[in-house]
């Protein structure tokens, strides 16, 4: 005796929209893709323009299109690897014009941001969290290492890196006529005098 269990409507995917997909089972997909139990994927417009889920697949929930402009940026925790498996524990900046959607496992760090714009009188004073090889302002190649900092000077657009940790803004000191300022160097403890005079 057949019994009709449930009725499901077939899902409308567009270039804007995806399906998050979890297997209940090991099983081949409409696609002929092996699955395994656990295993979760998304189905795109590239795919299928409609998609009727298999009885051992489960939508977790639709996935909407992440749009970057050109000043915006994003980091990506835990990103998907070229074996297709998220790499736990790891970030990657991505930024724009960008469009992507985000994969099962994938999250983003503080959501999507604009890059810092900095005018001809300001700057960013930078805090490397990990070690890289950092490309600066005039192409020269340089080495950072955790604890470094150093500045990044306007007018520019920035994108802060993974590996940059704290990031502070600053912003010329402008000196009147017979004024002055002191400087501590926070590494050597030398103290500079700058003045107009």
């Amino acid at each position: 005796m057949i019994k009709v269990v449930e009725e499901v409507d077939a899902y409308t995917l567009t270039p804007n929209n995806a399906l998050h997909i979890r297997a209940n089972c090991n099983f081949t997909d409409q696609f002929g893709r092996g699955r395994r139990i656990g295993e979760e994927w998304l189905v795109k417009y590239d795919d299928t323009e409609s998609y009727i889920p298999d009885v051992t697949e489960e939508v977790v929930n639709e996935v909407q299109l992440t749009v970057l402009s050109h000043h915006q940026y994003c980091v990506v925790v835990n990103p998907l690897g070229d074996d297709g498996r998220p790499r736990l524990g790891c970030r990657e900046l991505r930024k724009g014009p960008k469009t992507f959607f985000l994969h099962p496992g994938e999250k983003f760090e503080r959501g999507i941001q604009d890059a810092i714009i900095l005018e001809s009188d300001e700057a960013l004073l930078v805090t490397a969290q990990e070690e890289f090889d950092d490309i600066t302002e005039d192409g020269s190649k340089v080495h950072r290492t955790p604890g470094d900092r150093w500045m990044i000077h306007g007018p520019t657009d920035y994108i802060p890196r993974t590996e940059i940790g704290n990031i502070q803004r600053r912003k010329a000191t402008p000196l009147n006529e017979n004024e002055g300022i002191y400087v501590r160097n926070v590494q050597s403890g030398q103290v500079n005098q700058y003045s107009t005079v």
